[in-house]
């Protein structure tokens, strides 16, 4: 088996990523989207509209990033790390402002970002195995074109830092746990919306 076939699929340590992807959108339908709606009356629903549309917007990344990933794309190790990034603030902002939230997984915190971030940054495996370049008559991959440049420095200074990256997402986590902790401090009744009206 030559080197090229070794990488022409989805395979090794690579699967813990691809998991995660995969059972994350049951995940937030289950633990973030189903607890929006909460039924106080036979007809009357309540939703939290800012929660609710950072998830629709988690949802649709997802959908990228699985596209992108599970095709190997060249570019998916760089939007998956951005997707991480984007998901763990959503989690410690959301909690931050709603007491109602569910706390923020932290364990799926932990995951993704001291041990995913790292794989997709230090693995070489990963290096090789996402080389397909992005085409441009299919409309999800065309519209990452424009931003390819961007994305290629992004994941280049990553792969630059080596085991610096795991003081990186250390940091990260402190300053999005330090987030939290000021949002939840500011609240008043149960959400930050409430602290605005007194003010």
């Amino acid at each position: 088996m030559s080197t090229t076939d070794k990488y022409d699929k989805i395979s090794g340590w690579l699967w813990l990523p691809a998991i995660g992807l995969a059972i994350q959108p049951l995940q937030f339908v289950l633990l973030n989207i189903v607890p929006f709606f909460q039924v106080h009356y036979p007809f009357k629903i309540k939703i939290d509209y800012p929660l609710l549309i950072a998830d629709i917007i988690l949802l649709v990344l997802i959908g990228i990033v699985s596209w992108l990933f599970f095709n190997r794309k060249r570019y998916a190790p760089a939007l998956y790390i951005l997707y991480i990034f984007f998901m763990v603030i959503r989690w410690e902002v959301g909690d931050g402002l709603y007491e109602s939230q569910n706390d923020p997984p932290f364990i799926a915190m932990i995951f993704h970002t001291l041990v995913i971030i790292p794989y997709l940054v230090l693995s070489k495996r990963v290096k090789t195995t996402f080389k397909n370049e992005l085409q441009e008559k299919i409309y999800i991959e065309r519209v990452f074109i424009p931003f390819s440049t961007s994305l290629d420095k992004f994941y280049s200074k990553l792969c630059r830092t080596r085991f610096f990256i795991f003081i990186i997402v250390i940091l990260f986590l402190i300053a999005g746990i330090l987030l939290n902790c000021a949002l939840r401090s500011l609240r008043i009744d149960g959400d930050l919306l409430h602290t605005f009206q007194y003010l």
